[in-house]
């Protein structure tokens, strides 16, 4: 489903992104780690910009 068809209320939900992934400590190192954080830090902007809710779940 792209972006286009969600309903205008949908929430964002970001499931295990925790802050111990990404600060250079994990072993094996997680592959493009700066890229990850980088779009995910833009689709939780696109997200709040556009007044939906988000949702930080660590599983």
């Amino acid at each position: 489903m792209s972006a286009r068809s969600l309903p205008d209320n949908a929430p964002l939900i970001v499931i295990d992104l925790q802050t111990g992934m990404f600060d250079g400590m994990h072993e094996p190192p997680i592959h493009d780690a700066s890229g990850i954080v980088e779009r995910a830090r833009a689709v939780i902007d696109w997200a709040r910009r556009g007044g939906r809710k988000v949702a930080f779940c660590q599983a």
